[in-house]
């Protein structure tokens, strides 16, 4: 306990449950369950945790804490006996660093420079414990105290719901922007390799394209909130199983993460066809973003981002990145689907009024 055996019908949050009435009114319980219980569903959290009891903190912790079993777990600490009130705050953090590393089948101490996450939340987390009130500093990606978001149809209760993104300084923007281009360089040449199909292809646009100087950019913009939402008209793929589809020119793209997720080429309608777009996956490693300058399909194991306005294929790239490394908050125990998409918010640069500065986004793909 609280683990659950596969060939078991029970369910983790029975254990939580015994242990709850097994306390007395006041008292306060640890314990670290598997994600799915605090992110899949929703019924037990709303009908009998939430309804009888406090949730004070949930902690995320490492995928390989329990190495070699393969299971994303989360800590969670609840007082028994009072309702949960809906204005009532909640510690979420998430450990990604806790000292030790998978070598040889076994978890090992770490020599890694990087600072252990328990020691560095441990005192704040403490505090909070002992009175809620206490204001508690925020950090991207790391900690944040908030309370339940009631608005959220499922009643996700996990940190990578509630943490926010880190809006990156000009070095960490450029690093991400360079690797953004150089896996999509890579994934347009495998193709025009592979097939050739794709007019305009990057190879002969390469050989012919005109040397130009790349700007120079030595500061980073303002950063703001959009929702995916208000950028894009998103839709699922139109494609489940491919072995019903005949063979031809136009690329379908899937949730796999090679060769830009294309998963081969098949005869499609044109209504089923898009151009100059984002897919942004399901499954697999959810909300991997690639992109797709070229007319293609798409299996319903991701989601076709189509902008609402008409975007620099920088900016697409921008955004991109910005998806790509957002993917934190997801994993094989959180899924991503349509509901939880639309919800995203994603730091992007702004103008001095608010709107999307897609300039600083030409320039910072272009250098």
């Amino acid at each position: 306990p609280p683990f659950a055996l596969r060939e078991n019908d029970a369910r983790e949050f029975r254990f939580v449950e015994t242990a709850l009435k097994s306390m007395a009114d006041g008292g306060i319980l640890f314990a670290i369950v598997p994600m799915s219980v605090m992110a899949e569903g929703g019924t037990w959290r709303k009908d009998t945790l939430l309804a009888h009891h406090t949730l004070l903190a949930v902690l995320s912790l490492p995928e390989e804490l329990f190495y070699p079993v393969s299971n994303q777990t989360v800590a969670v600490v609840v007082r028994r006996g009072t309702p949960h009130p809906k204005a009532q705050r909640v510690f979420w953090g998430r450990i990604v660093h806790d000292g030790f590393q998978k070598s040889k089948s076994r978890r090992l101490p770490s020599p890694s420079t990087a600072p252990n996450d328990l020691n560095t939340i441990a005192s704040s987390f403490r505090d909070f414990l002992i009175d809620p009130k206490r204001a508690v500093t925020s950090v991207p990606e790391f900690i944040r105290v908030t309370p339940i978001d009631y608005a959220d149809q499922i009643l996700e209760l996990v940190p990578e719901a509630y943490l926010e993104s880190r809006v990156p300084d000009l070095s960490q923007l450029m690093a991400r922007l360079d690797e953004q281009v150089r896996e999509n360089v890579v994934s347009f040449v495998d193709i025009d390799l592979r097939h050739g199909t794709i007019s305009d292809t990057i190879i002969d646009a390469a050989r012919t394209a005109p040397k130009k100087n790349a700007p120079v950019v030595t500061s980073v913009s303002k950063f703001g909130r959009f929702s995916i939402d208000s950028l894009f008209d998103l839709q699922a793929g139109d494609y489940h199983a491919l072995g019903d589809v005949e063979t031809g020119s136009v690329p379908i793209a899937s949730c796999a993460d090679t060769r830009n997720g294309i998963a081969g080429f098949y005869a499609v309608p044109s209504d089923h066809i898009y151009k100059d777009a984002l897919t942004i996956a399901f499954n697999g490693w959810p909300l991997t973003t690639k992109l797709h300058p070229y007319e293609f399909a798409a299996k319903d194991d991701v989601a076709v981002a189509i902008p609402k306005d008409d975007l620099p294929p920088e900016a697409l790239v921008f955004i991109q990145a910005t998806l790509n490394h957002e993917r934190w908050r997801f994993s094989y125990y959180r899924k991503c689907f349509m509901g939880k998409l639309r919800s995203i918010q994603l730091e992007l640069p702004v103008k001095s009024d608010g709107t999307l500065n897609t300039e600083f986004m030409v320039s910072a793909v272009r250098a």
